[in-house]
């Protein structure tokens, strides 16, 4: 059973847990709402190969947005930086920890691609859209399934409400296919 999100300002302090932020940079592309994943590179220590959302640590003191942007720009070269972007807080996913690693606390944060931009994965050994109805077939790392849930759970409700923000023809590409890690 996933664990239902919560909003980072009920948060309390992360006891014990590693405080990282999750990109969701979101795109319209022919009426289809797209999300940015990201494939690690095969020499890394943690997780080789296996697909993710652009983000990382969450300095001391640095609010979620202000990572997740920061964490924009190093990881995939898109810079949302400026108060003008309507940001998204999906809330906080607390997964169980993988195996010898300390526990994740995962503060999503989602915004709309700029006009213009094109992201670069330079963080990463490739990027790839993938349609939002298809994230959940994507092979993700065990401590990351949560989180995408709370993602596809959090555009549904917010698209609900008429509050996404994501709206617009924002590229005629078509989305990638992405599959296991190996």
């Amino acid at each position: 059973m996933t664990q239902a999100p919560i909003s980072a300002a009920q948060t309390p302090p992360a006891a014990g847990r590693i405080d990282v932020v999750l990109c969701v940079l979101m795109r319209t592309v022919e009426a289809r709402v797209q999300v940015l994943v990201a494939r690690r590179a095969l020499d890394t220590a943690v997780l080789p190969g296996a697909w993710e959302l652009p983000g990382g640590k969450i300095a001391p003191g640095e609010r979620a947005r202000d990572a997740a942007a920061r964490e924009l720009v190093e990881e995939v070269a898109v810079d949302c930086m400026e108060d003008a972007f309507k940001w998204h807080d999906f809330g906080v996913v607390e997964p169980p920890p993988p195996e010898g690693r300390p526990a994740p606390r995962l503060h999503l944060q989602a915004v709309q691609l700029p006009d213009g931009a094109v992201p670069k994965a330079i963080a990463a050994r490739c990027i790839a859209w993938v349609d939002i109805e298809s994230l959940a077939s994507v092979d993700w790392p065990d401590t990351t399934r949560p989180a995408i849930d709370a993602v596809i759970a959090a555009h549904a409700r917010i698209t609900r409400e008429g509050a996404c923000g994501v709206d617009g023809d924002q590229g005629t590409g078509r989305s990638s296919s992405v599959g296991g890690t190996g």
